[in-house]
């Protein structure tokens, strides 16, 4: 059997093409996928995605792809359903992954595996990947910082404090969705002082 070195966890809700986008990279940036494990939580009344798991053909390539199906918990709660997939990964570096963010690193997970016998937190602009020592000798780190939705940003912050921070830049790429990317040309133009407004009047 082939030891799992690196577990990416994923909690998604409605976002299947991003998803699957993010899932490719992962395998495809990485050195030797086959010690690379992707653990995704999500809803189940999230249809779209789960149809997509059931029929897309070309998730059957990924080894050790685990998906996950429960009840939907809310954004307040995130943190609980990382905390669990902490508990189902067998690689010694955790990566808790938000399904927007697609690895850009080649041989992400022979730079990152070579921290394993560290107790740190790796990260770039406060997301995070954790070492399991980390995780098993620290309460804070373990239960992503117990409340929180954004336990990556707390971590971030938290390991810097501590000292157990470690800077590793440029591994991924944030995804905007098509309506994300138009509104933020709405807003550029606002700003440069361009859109054009029409004056309803009133008589």
């Amino acid at each position: 059997m082939i030891k799992i070195n690196c577990s990416v966890v994923i909690v998604s809700r409605e976002r299947p093409k991003r998803l699957k986008g993010c899932i490719v990279k992962i395998y495809e940036k990485a050195k030797y996928p086959d010690t690379v494990e992707c653990l995704v939580r999500i809803d189940e009344d999230d249809k779209d995605t789960i149809h997509m798991f059931k029929t897309d053909k070309d998730f059957r390539k990924f080894k050790n792809l685990r998906v996950f199906v429960g009840q939907r918990v809310g954004f307040d709660y995130l943190w609980l359903l990382f905390k669990h997939l902490f508990k189902k990964a067998k690689g010694d570096i955790i990566i808790p992954l938000s399904d927007d963010l697609y690895f850009t690193l080649q041989n992400w997970d022979e730079v990152f595996y070579t921290y394993k016998d560290e107790s740190a937190v790796l990260s770039w602009k406060a997301r995070v990947v954790l070492t399991k020592k980390i995780i098993e000798q620290d309460a804070y780190v373990r239960n992503w910082s117990y409340s929180s939705p954004r336990g990556d940003q707390d971590i971030w912050r938290y390991a810097i404090t501590k000292g157990f921070h470690i800077e590793i830049p440029n591994w991924y790429e944030k995804v905007l969705p098509e309506e994300e990317i138009e509104r933020f040309k709405i807003i550029a133009t606002l700003v440069l002082g361009e859109l054009k407004w029409n004056e309803l009047y009133i008589s």
